[in-house]
């Protein structure tokens, strides 16, 4: 998914790594993103803005083959 393929709701990460976070605002014409995701050491969300040129999409299409239901 390119980035102007992005959209709220969809899951990113920094290209640099770290946890999967989810657009929660966009806007295309600053080039920004800004995002949220759960903090599990402080119990809470965060949210940041970030260019959208740090971030990549998530694909969970590999990761749906290995769930199992009970």
């Amino acid at each position: 998914m390119a980035t102007s393929d992005l959209e709220i709701g969809s899951v990113v990460m920094l290209k640099s790594g770290g946890v999967s976070v989810t657009i929660t605002a966009l806007d295309k014409k600053a080039k920004t993103a800004t995002v949220t995701w759960y903090a599990d050491k402080s119990e809470e969300f965060k949210t940041a803005t970030l260019p959208l040129e740090v971030v990549f999409a998530v694909d969970f299409a590999d990761d749906e083959d290995e769930v199992e239901d009970d």
